[in-house]
């Protein structure tokens, strides 16, 4: 049995990558960029208004206050998309919108607020430093600044700073496709009748939602019986796919067959037990570029079982350098025993009390209990060596 952080490193080492196609921008939404994203201009592309008013010189308005005026004359107009004609001269003013171009001799914008508008001339009643109420060519970028860096996934944010660029086309991971298996003979389909001594296949639908979630493709290969022919026949139809997930079988039961049909099949077991609770059986192999993750039967432990192994597998397939959790401090509502010898994964529910955040545990922690992680909207965990926590301590919780 290995720890929970070997076994991460062990699978990120044999995480073979993805191959990249170019995508329409749009269709690259949620997709891991494998390309360096360059300016192909300055951003802005010419100084512009951040406010309606004028635009005028700050040295020509230094004695300007609300209680005196100075008064310039207006010589053109700037709107957005069509810049004044004429260049700004000593004591003049061009009026201005928000986005237009700043007129040459300008160095300022005064707001419209702070102005006085007659027919032919404009008071002003504000100083405004040099650079005031304007964004500078380039500001943002220069042309062939470094913007977007590989290994970012694609945001609605990047798909705006795409368009602004005229960007069509991008290069992005493909995505990962990912073979669900679940064994047992204890199994019914989902929309089979309900039989003494069975249950319905749920892994399936689980980890095939939490696949989405990632954003790879999940494939459903079905239900194999607990006999070697039938696992067999199974395992060797989703060795084809990037990564295969094998839910059951995997313990040490006299019917956990499935580490049996993966020597038989020539397939690299890595390692096998990692202290976590829940999910402890796990098997993790390879066979050419197919990634093989045996998880546990129940439901709860495959569910964490993916997230805490599975996942990070995707990512780094796909390119990603390093996953945005989202995380937060809470505070224990209540005690908390626990078995020293493994890594806890809690299935939580934050709530907020007074502008302060709390976490209690979602329901009976047993992995039999689907309810815990139904209900649930965090994880949080407890390292291995930890007996208790007690209420009124801090916890760093994961957002579901």
């Amino acid at each position: 049995m290995i720890s929970v952080s070997k076994a991460k490193e062990t699978i990120l080492k044999n995480t073979s990558f993805l191959s990249s196609e170019r995508l329409y921008f749009l269709d690259a939404l949620g997709r891991i960029l494998h390309e360096d994203i360059r300016a192909n201009q300055a951003w802005p592309p010419f100084s512009r208004s951040t406010m309606d008013g004028f635009a005028v010189r700050s040295k020509d308005i230094l004695n300007a206050s609300i209680k005196k005026g100075v008064v310039l004359e207006v010589a053109d107009e700037s709107t957005a998309g069509t810049p004044a004609k004429k260049t700004l001269r000593a004591k003049q003013a061009i009026k201005i919108m928000t986005g237009a171009v700043i007129p040459s001799g300008a160095d300022c914008v005064v707001m419209k607020e702070d102005v006085k508008e007659n027919s032919q001339t404009v008071a002003i009643f504000k100083r405004v430093e040099k650079g005031g109420n304007l964004r500078l060519k380039g500001a943002d970028a220069k042309k062939g600044d470094l913007i977007i860096s590989k290994g970012v996934q694609v945001t609605p944010g990047i798909i705006a700073l795409l368009a602004n660029l005229g960007r069509k086309h991008i290069r992005v991971s493909k995505v990962a496709k990912v073979g669900i298996l679940a064994t047992g003979d204890e199994l019914l389909k989902i929309n089979d009748k309900s039989r003494f001594g069975k249950i319905r296949s749920a892994n399936e639908y689980a980890l095939s939602a939490q696949i989405k979630e990632i954003g790879a493709e999940p494939i459903i290969l079905g239900i194999a019986k607990d006999n070697l022919g039938s696992l067999e026949k199974k395992i060797k139809s989703g060795l084809k796919y990037d990564i295969l997930l094998i839910s059951g079988g995997v313990s040490v039961g006299e019917y956990d067959l499935v580490q049996d049909v993966l020597k038989k099949l020539f397939v690299k077991i890595i390692f096998w037990k990692v202290a976590i609770k829940p999910g402890k059986p796990l098997v993790f192999a390879k066979k050419g570029k197919c990634h093989i993750f045996g998880l546990p039967g129940n439901t709860v432990s495959s569910m964490v079982s993916l997230r805490e192994f599975v996942k990070p597998c995707i990512l780094k397939m796909c390119g990603q350098k390093k996953e945005l959790a989202k995380v937060a401090e809470a505070m224990l509502e209540h005690d908390i025993k626990l078995d020293p010898r493994r890594m806890k994964v809690m299935r939580g529910i934050v709530s907020t009390k007074k502008d302060k955040l709390f976490v209690r545990v979602s329901a009976n922690q047993v992995s039999e209990n689907v309810m815990s992680i139904a209900k649930a909207n965090c994880f949080f965990r407890i390292e291995e060596g930890v007996v208790s926590f007690k209420k009124g301590q801090n916890v760093i919780v994961e957002y579901l």
